[in-house]
């Protein structure tokens, strides 16, 4: 019995959208923006979304016996997937990536902290994850 193929995930695409802070910036506007979603005081996580998407990148795959290790970027396809389909599942996942963000930014301005009211996101609020306090 073969024990499958090690791929790299550069080679299957799934850094694709990697790039979150042109994503986030692009679609929601950064701090400063009257259309931003973030709080007075908020920043991006721009690692911990990264992070997030890789996550769900991995989870989605292993429910097709497929192991992403993300800590090395490498992707263990089994004897019964080919390089090919592996790729193709990929793709598929990696063209989620619209959908995730979209729930992301959903939970975002859901928690988004209302200034009258408090000025601070908590740790347990919607959306906290995947935002920071300014340094600034």
């Amino acid at each position: 019995m073969s024990e499958g193929t090690t791929l790299w995930a550069e080679d299957l695409g799934i850094h694709r959208h990697s790039d979150v802070y042109d994503v986030l910036t692009d679609r929601e506007g950064d701090r400063g923006s009257p259309a931003s979603i973030l709080g007075a005081g908020e920043v991006w996580n721009y690692a911990g979304v990264t992070e997030g998407w890789l996550r769900h990148v991995r989870d989605q795959l292993a429910s097709h016996g497929i192991r992403y290790d993300v800590d090395d970027d490498a992707v263990a396809v089994p004897a019964s997937v080919s390089a090919r389909e592996a790729a193709l599942l990929c793709a598929t996942v990696v063209d989620g990536f619209p959908a995730w963000i979209d729930q992301l930014i959903s939970e975002v301005r859901a928690g988004k902290p209302d200034p009258a009211q408090w000025d601070v996101r908590g740790d347990a609020d919607s959306g906290a994850l995947w935002i920071a306090m300014s340094q600034e």
